[in-house]
């Protein structure tokens, strides 16, 4: 996993440095990130080491950073309001007792605001937060809440009646216990379908969010939003740097248009970026998960096409696409960034490489 991480470090820093386009999105986006477990040692992939989580808090707190609380961002992102650079979401995904324990403390004691997705079926598990520590959170403003399915599983490969009835049931008992609908959706493991997705808009949630990496902006798609995962192996403070410092690449007409995929080997990967990038796109670098080689980038216009150097037979791949966006006010460099999170029926049960 650390091969992968240096990898993707490399190709960010080859490329070219001409001047980049500014983009209207660029001021209205925001960097929502995600974190599991933390300082839970059997997680090495799953989980971010204490002290790299208190690391990322002082970042924060000297480093210019405007952390907004995550209704705040929606509400931003549809109304199309400006947004500073380094404008950041946290969220804590799965609702584990030791990002209670050992990361939640830290933000309450600074005031910073964070959202909690949590499945209601595994709150009477010694390793999840119960409904007491839920109902005193809640009490606190800087805290907000999401739900994930009732039962913390792949429920993208159920039939639509069990989607249907996961999420109805983890609706009502938050409804029951907190007395307040749920705004917000987190998908299991990032796993999103299309057959999900229109499951889930029948819910009118204000939002919904997956862990493929990338920035969220205004005037996309408000039920599969972006995060970026920190995990160990990808928790370290020049990743949380760059990561937070990430613009927008706004792509459209994306392929596969499912993220689940059949049994073919190999799908269709595209996009297509707006036309004034076009000039820019000699500068595009993309990377998919396991193999070693970047795919071989065909341009056509304003559409990339992705011919992978070698079959794609995994059952989770990452593809991650970067392009030098305009530096920041400080020269801190920028860049745009484009994840995809595709999967097969045999998916893991730990999340994945986040890249």
């Amino acid at each position: 996993m650390r091969i992968c991480l240096t990898l993707i470090t490399l190709l960010l820093a080859t490329h070219s440095v001409q001047a980049a386009t500014p983009l209207a999105e660029d001021d209205h986006s925001a960097v929502i990130l995600a974190y599991h477990h933390i300082g839970e040692d059997a997680y090495p992939e799953s989980s971010l080491r204490t002290e790299q989580f208190q690391e990322h808090i002082k970042e924060i707190e000297n480093g210019n950073y405007n952390v907004i609380a995550l209704p705040a961002l929606i509400n931003a992102l549809k109304t199309g309001e400006d947004l500073p650079p380094k404008t950041i979401a946290i969220t804590f995904e799965g609702g584990f007792r030791s990002a209670y324990d050992n990361a939640m403390p830290l933000l309450l004691e600074r005031d910073i605001p964070f959202t909690v997705f949590f499945a209601s079926g595994m709150t009477d598990r010694q390793t999840y937060i119960d409904w007491n520590i839920i109902k005193r959170l809640s009490k606190n403003k800087n805290v907000t809440f999401g739900i994930l399915p009732h039962d913390y599983s792949h429920i993208a490969y159920e039939p639509p009646a069990e989607q249907r009835r996961q999420i109805n049931k983890a609706r009502k008992d938050f409804r029951d216990n907190l007395g307040y609908e749920a705004s917000y959706f987190s998908y299991p493991y990032g796993e999103i379908s299309n057959t999900l997705r229109t499951i889930v808009e029948e819910q009118s949630f204000a939002a919904a969010f997956g862990l493929q990496s990338g920035t969220a902006y205004k005037d996309q798609d408000f039920l599969s939003l972006a995060r970026f995962t920190l995990t160990e192996p990808y928790g370290s403070l020049e990743r949380f740097r760059l990561v937070s410092n990430a613009a927008p690449l706004p792509a459209y007409d994306i392929e596969p248009e499912d993220q689940i995929l059949d049994n073919t080997n190999t799908p269709a990967i595209g996009f297509t970026l707006p036309q004034n990038l076009h000039h820019e796109l000699t500068s595009l670098s993309c990377f998919i998960s396991g193999q070693a080689e970047k795919p071989k980038l065909e341009i056509l216009g304003n559409r990339v096409e992705l011919r992978p150097a070698d079959p794609i037979s995994a059952d989770r791949i990452r593809i991650n696409c970067t392009l030098p966006a305009p530096m920041s006010k400080d020269e801190t460099p920028r860049w745009r960034w484009l994840g995809m999170l595709l999967h097969r029926q045999e998916a893991t049960l730990q999340p994945d490489a986040p890249l």
